[in-house]
């Protein structure tokens, strides 16, 4: 009998290449999320985000813009109210209420020329929780803290 017909010997070059096929997969895929802007650091939120920003890019039916309204800016797309979002989870994570992160915003100027009032910005804010990936990611993130939750909007909105 050869080491080669040894069980023990092909078990573990098995094992060992199953180890080296895993280790190019993760590889290829921290790659991936590089290219599409995904941080690659938040474990399974880091896969949401990937599918997620993937599915936008490739299947046209997720490519959802928001339905422009007679009275309101028709700037508001998916994924700036997925900034919105971002950039109102960040000042109320440093204890701003949703009115005062809201009139914080409003004076930059990236809020202020969508029409910048404080409560148009609330009601915007409350419209982009509803998008369904915004709620997605949500729900990922609820048990992680704010800033990741940040980070990931920040990443699949970095594009636009």
């Amino acid at each position: 009998m050869s080491l080669l017909d040894d069980p023990v010997v092909r078990d573990a070059k098995v094992e060992a290449e199953k180890r080296r096929i895993a280790a190019e997969l993760e590889r290829r895929l921290v790659l991936l999320m590089k290219h599409h802007g995904v941080p690659a650091d938040q474990g399974l939120l880091s896969l949401a985000l990937l599918a997620i920003e993937l599915a936008r890019e490739h299947v046209p039916g997720l490519r959802v813009e928001a339905s422009p309204v007679a009275h309101r800016p028709t700037a508001w797309t998916s994924d700036r109210k997925a900034r919105l979002v971002a950039d109102m989870v960040e000042l109320m994570a440093e204890g701003k209420t949703k009115a005062e992160a809201a009139r914080a915003l409003v004076k930059k100027d990236a809020y202020r020329s969508l029409g910048g009032r404080p409560r148009s910005l609330e009601n915007r804010f409350d419209e982009a929780k509803g998008e369904p990936w915004v709620a997605a990611l949500a729900s990922i993130a609820k048990e992680l803290p704010p800033e990741h939750f940040v980070s990931a909007v920040r990443a699949l909105t970095a594009k636009e």
